[in-house]
Parts: structure tokens; C-alpha cells; sequence
């Protein structure tokens, strides 16, 4: 006879499944990247304290915790492996859990894009002019540099700035934001944007972005002064002339290349310029390639430690005929002896399976049961795709043949099993 048919709408089940499964996963990141800010934070304050370069880079830790979600040892962990059945429970059971996490990333999402749209907006309606042979939008508003747009990138200058500031001056401006867009600056931020998106419950996102941007700064101060040629004093004279006209301070200033920070951040930032020293290029150079390396091999080294994309499930679910699962008859030789399935039909060996039975000490009052065959596990404790089969265990004849509706013989199953 054929056996467990799908009644329940296949569209809105899968839709729901995905966003358990994303929920749980990511959630499970969302744990993690506490840790992750945590020792970023613990290396930025003792190790690279004094130091400008690798201070920025210890940033780049945040793009392995979209990979340690399924990480092997991190589900082992007795003290990780709690928060993680419980998360998983809480989303399982929880349709507003689950439902509530996809919905904070939309609506991140969503917020960034309706500001980033808006932005996009202002800029087309500002005039364009060419400055020290840099087409630039100009804006009426004095609000300080700054730099947008990744494929495209733009530089937006205050008019306040271009009318009161020398030429020469303009140049070192110009010359900071095209640093930011030429270090990936502006790449970096989006990304930072992608990860709190998909991350948003950790308020770490927020809290530490001030930290995350000054240091972003520093390294384009740095870069700044030594192609600039003009020493730390000259810089540091330039941004005091802009933090002075564009009346930095009150209400409406937002500050990229003067820094938008209390008194003593920007009395820290000017203490930091005063001790700029001269760097090599090729220590840079090595030192970002050493960073992207060690990256490189931690994400690697996830990845060859996680969960595939889904595990087959070969044991098989025995449960008597009003469904009470009785035992889980794990795989081996003598299951599949009993055992055995294809696409559309199930085949049982009478004497491998009486055998099986009589060793697990089960014994049917009635001569119908049912198994639960096939199936797949994305992560410990989730999968899907399993079939429930009936069998009439009534008649004598050696061989059973039972057809059977394959649950994982669909486009959404398929779908399911392929995603990360």
C-alpha cells in the first residue's frame, strides 16, 4: 500500500522550514560573534593598543562567524552545546521566534536600503564640479567629506569648504576620501552592514561601529600624511581648519574626515596624528597579505570541520501500528539485510527481520507496524524528508514489497538539502 502522503500545503511547509532553519543557524552565529567581539575587543585594548594597522585588521574576525555556525566542536562543546539545543527548541517550537528573527532582517535590511536609496537621491541633485581634477558633488548643506557608492564611488565636498578652503588644502581632502575608496573602506562598512543585517540581535553591532570607524580613520589618516608628503602638523592643521568651519560640534555636523566624537576622542585622534611615523610600503603589503591568509585558513579550516550540506539518515524508526515509536534500529549490516529501499518501494527480508526483532526483544500484538525510512539531518536535531511506511507483517512469504510516497523525491526537498 502506498504510505505517508503529504496533505499539508508543500509551498508554505518548505517556506516555514527554511526560516527554521535559518533562524536556528544564525542564531547560533549570533552567539558565536559575541565571543568573536569579545576578543577583538580584549586584542584591541592590550595586544594593539599602540598600533594602527593591525588594531583595523582585527576587525576582519567578524567575516569567520557566518561559517562557525555548523562547525563540528562548537555542537560537542558541553558549555556552547546548551545555548544551541535550546535556541534550536526555541525556534522549532516557536512560529514567532522564528518568524520574529527573519522579520529583524528584512526590516535591517530594509532600513538600509531606504536610507542608502535616499542618499542616492540628495547626491543626484547636487551640482558636480571639478576640483583639483576630481569631478565632485557639492553639497549646500556644511557637512563634512565624505565618500559613496561601491561600484560607482562619489565624493561629496560642502560648498562652505571648497570657497574658504586653498587649494592645496582641497587636494589633502580629496586625497583622504579617495584613500577610504581606494583601501576598500567603503567596502568594509558594507560588509559590516551585511553581517549586523543577518547578526542584528547582537547589539555589539552598534555599540562597537564608533571603534570599527575610528580605526578606519586612523588608517586613512596614515595613508593620508605619507602620500600627502606634508607631515602630521600640516594635517593636523587642515582638520582643525574643518572642524572650525563646518562649526563642529552643534547639532547637524556629522563628521567623517574631522570626526564626529566627543572632546576627548578627538583630542586622542590629534595625539595619534602628532605620533605619525613614516612606515614601508612592503611591511603593509605583507602584513594585510599575512591578514588575509590567516582568515583565508581559519574559514577553510570551518568549513573542513563543519556539518555538510545534509547527512542521509540510514536508521530506521520502528513504531507499532497506531504509530508509538517502539526503537530506533540503528544502521548496520544486519538492518540493511532486513531492510532495504529505493525511489518508490521498500523490500523486507522475513528472516533478517524476525532476527532483528527477537534481538531487540519486541514482539507485535497485531501483525501490522510501521517504519520511518530515509530522511536527512542539515544540523544535529533537524532535518527532514522522512517517510512513514505501513507494513502487513501478516502473511508468510519471504519478501515484502511495499510501494511507498518518497517524501524527498520533490523540488523543495531538493532546495533544501543544497542550502548552506
Amino acid at each position: 500500500m502506498m504510505a505517508g502522503q503529504m496533505t499539508e500545503n508543500v509551498v508554505l511547509g518548505f517556506l516555514d522550514y527554511c526560516t527554521a532553519y535559518i533562524s536556528v543557524l544564525l542564531g547560533r552565529c549570533v552567539l558565536i560573534s559575541v565571543f568573536v567581539f569579545a576578543v577583538i575587543l580584549l586584542m584591541r585594548c592590550v595586544f594593539f593598543r599602540n598600533t594602527i594597522f593591525p588594531k583595523g585588521m582585527l576587525w576582519g574576525l567578524l567575516l569567520i562567524t557566518p561559517f562557525l555556525g555548523k562547525v563540528r566542536i562548537l555542537h560537542e562543546m558541553d558549555s556552547l552545546g546548551g545555548f544551541f539545543v535550546y535556541w534550536d527548541i526555541l525556534c522549532c517550537e516557536r512560529l514567532v521566534v522564528r518568524l520574529g528573527y527573519v522579520f529583524g532582517i528584512v526590516l535591517c535590511a530594509g532600513g538600509i536600503y531606504c536610507r542608502r536609496r535616499r542618499l542616492n537621491r540628495v547626491i543626484r541633485r547636487m551640482e558636480q564640479e571639478e576640483i583639483c581634477g576630481q569631478q565632485v558633488y557639492i553639497n549646500e548643506l556644511p557637512v563634512t567629506p565624505f565618500a559613496t557608492g561601491l561600484i560607482h564611488p562619489r565624493i561629496v565636498i560642502p560648498r562652505i569648504m571648497k570657497e574658504n578652503f586653498q587649494t592645496e588644502e582641497l587636494q589633502i581632502i580629496l586625497l583622504h576620501e579617495r584613500t577610504h575608496i581606494h583601501a576598500g573602506h567603503l567596502w568594509f562598512y558594507a560588509i559590516w552592514n551585511m553581517l549586523w543585517v543577518i547578526l542584528w540581535p547582537n547589539l555589539m553591532f552598534i555599540v562597537c561601529r564608533p571603534l570599527f570607524q575610528e580605526d578606519l580613520e586612523d588608517i586613512c589618516d596614515r595613508i593620508t600624511m605619507k602620500k600627502s608628503g606634508g607631515g602630521s602638523e600640516r594635517y593636523g592643521r587642515i582638520l582643525l581648519k574643518s572642524m572650525r568651519i563646518l562649526d563642529f560640534g552643534k547639532a547637524g555636523a556629522f563628521v567623517t574626515f574631522a570626526g564626529e566624537r566627543e572632546y576627548r576622542s578627538v583630542r586622542q585622534r590629534f595625539l595619534r596624528i602628532a605620533g605619525f611615523k613614516l612606515y614601508g610600503d612592503r611591511w603593509i603589503k605583507s602584513l594585510c597579505m599575512a591578514g588575509v591568509a590567516v582568515l583565508t585558513g581559519i574559514i577553510l579550516l570551518a568549513l573542513q570541520n563543519s556539518y555538510p550540506r545534509y547527512i542521509e539518515v540510514k536508521d530506521v524508526v520502528l513504531a507499532d501500528a497506531s504509530g508509538e515509536i517502539l526503537t530506533i534500529l540503528q544502521d548496520g549490516s544486519q538492518l540493511r539485510e532486513a531492510v532495504s529501499w529505493d525511489e518508490s518501494r521498500v523490500y523486507i527480508n522475513r528472516k533478517s527481520m524476525d532476527q532483528l526483532l527477537w534481538k531487540q526483544g519486541i514482539e507485535f500484538e497485531e501483525d501490522h507496524f510501521q517504519l520511518g525510512i530515509g530522511g536527512y539531518t542539515k544540523i544535529p536535531g533537524m532535518g527532514d524528508g522522512g517517510s512513514i511506511v505501513d507494513v502487513d507483517y501478516s502473511g508468510q512469504s519471504p519478501e515484502i514489497c511495499i510501494p511507498y510516497y518518497n517524501r524527498e523525491h520533490n523540488l523543495t526537498a531538493e532546495i533544501f538539502k543544497r542550502m548552506p
